[in-house]
């Protein structure tokens, strides 16, 4: 999905509570956030940084129509854990994703292949129970199950695993119980660049009360 979707909204189990703040200049660093993006975009896991001719498009893009890209603060330890993984960050990479100036994630995280969906949500859980204050984006790759699933992805069984948890309350209550704020890009970038609060539904108009007309 785009920036601003892919969070289930005020019918899924996630609780969304909003982070205090945002990698800017105007960050405060007293008040750590635990706070995990929740939308399914990544940079094919990790493969576009290895083309310094393609990650140099898609920041220019990103710049180009302020829309964020999914880019890392880079540090020494992501350096060499990417490197560790096979996605090593040529210099020329690195020059370019520190030059880019929207917001980034302080750490994005793979939630690994299991044997079973139990072991993919223990995996998932332990992840949120490890995260260090900043922006994280943790990884899935959803779909649901279909007859046509197996045809398209060998590994169409992870890939349902990774929709399950989504509507698990086991990992709806984790979050709560680690503090763990569930976000997007689109409240990324309205706190980046200091824009107010959204208006609560019932001053836009909006209510979840059925209306005259639906009640007859």
């Amino acid at each position: 999905g785009g920036p601003g979707e892919g969070t289930l909204g005020p019918h899924g189990p996630f609780p969304r509570a909003p982070p205090s703040n945002v990698n800017s200049p105007t960050n405060s660093a007293e008040d750590p956030v635990f706070y995990v993006i929740t939308q399914f975009e990544d940079t094919l896991l990790g493969t576009l940084v290895t083309r310094p001719d393609l990650i140099e498009l898609y920041l220019r893009l990103a710049r180009e129509h302020w829309i964020p890209a999914v880019v890392v603060e880079l540090t020494p330890e992501h350096i060499e854990r990417f490197a560790a993984q096979g996605v090593p960050m040529p210099d020329d990479v690195i020059e370019l994703l520190a030059d880019y100036p929207l917001p980034k994630v302080d750490d994005l995280k793979l939630v690994p292949a299991a044997g079973s969906y139990d072991e993919k949500k223990a995996a998932l859980v332990a992840q949120l129970n490890e995260l260090q204050p900043g922006i994280t984006q943790i990884a899935l790759r959803p779909a649901l199950p279909s007859e046509g699933l197996p045809r398209i992805t060998a590994d169409w069984q992870q890939r349902v695993w990774d929709a399950e948890p989504l509507l698990d309350d086991d990992v709806a209550a984790a979050l709560r119980e680690t503090g763990v704020a569930v976000t997007d890009w689109r409240d990324l970038m309205r706190r980046f660049e200091g824009g107010p609060e959204p208006a609560p539904a019932e001053s836009r108009g909006e209510s979840s009360a059925p209306s005259e007309e639906g009640q007859q």
